[in-house]
């Protein structure tokens, strides 16, 4: 992929990162009423992110509700892409000349990302993430659905395009074993007995990082690029970034809310 597209999809992620804190930032009601012109306007970013003609991605689905939510009949893995597949962005028309996904076939079951946010860090939702395959079973992009707070329903907000395929079935760039591991010989702890290794995003702190005050390499900005949060056996929890160094949580770079 050439430089001025990555610079590209790296602005259009951050952007994503500032839309979904100022959603969450304001109150439900504000959230509400205006809901449809949010949406809206999140279908023009993501139709000119990925060149797909704005009527067809912003066409609505019989299936999704007024305020924009397609609800799950249950959490199966079937229940999940079935939900998906109502949206308008799997409905747009993928056959035009665009460097977006053509193929939206090849679907792998959906993984749960959680929004790592303590206290005092600006507010997300959960996700469920969709990785999509190409025809020879690489993972070459994937489906972000944001998760309402009881995760009774989804909205598809944006299908990800990755600068290289990865292999089938991993999805996050660190298998699990790999992260585990980074926290025994970095860290010289173990994971928690009894306790469950999760992938989680979290909300960079964009404005300083723009500003060239930080700088991160270690990935989990957005659902579609999970990192690992392990518990460990001290009592910290260890936060392994696809860069591979095993970091305490407490050392993101995370937003805080005013």
């Amino acid at each position: 992929m050439s430089r001025k597209k990555v610079t590209a999809r790296r602005h259009e992620h951050r952007k994503r990162k500032l839309e979904r804190a100022a959603r969450f930032l304001v109150g439900n009601l504000v959230y509400v009423v205006l809901g449809g012109a949010i949406l809206l306007f999140a279908g023009v970013v993501i139709a000119s992110a990925q060149h797909i003609p704005f009527s067809a991605a912003s066409s609505q689905s019989p299936a999704q509700t007024s305020d924009g939510w397609i609800r799950l009949t249950s959490k199966s893995p079937s229940a999940i892409i079935a939900a998906a597949r109502k949206s308008s962005l799997f409905t747009a028309d993928r056959s035009g000349n665009g460097d977006y996904l053509k193929d939206l076939s090849h679907l792998e079951n959906p993984v749960l990302v959680r929004a790592y946010q303590p206290a005092g860090s600006v507010p997300m939702p959960d996700y469920y993430v969709i990785p999509i395959d190409n025809a020879a079973g690489s993972v070459v992009g994937a489906a972000e659905l944001e998760l309402n707070k009881p995760h009774t329903a989804i909205q598809v907000t944006a299908i990800v395009t990755y600068s290289a395929p990865r292999p089938h079935g991993y999805m996050a760039r660190v298998n699990i074993g790999a992260a585990i591991a980074d926290v025994s010989q970095q860290r010289h702890a173990h994971m928690k007995a009894g306790a469950t290794a999760m992938l989680v995003y979290f909300p960079v702190d964009a404005r300083l990082q723009e500003a060239g005050k930080i700088v991160w390499n270690g990935g989990g900005e957005y659902p579609a690029d999970p990192i690992w949060l392990i518990p460990g056996t001290d009592g910290s929890n260890y936060i392994v970034g696809v860069d591979g160094i095993a970091r305490h949580a407490s050392d993101l770079p995370i937003m805080k809310q005013p």
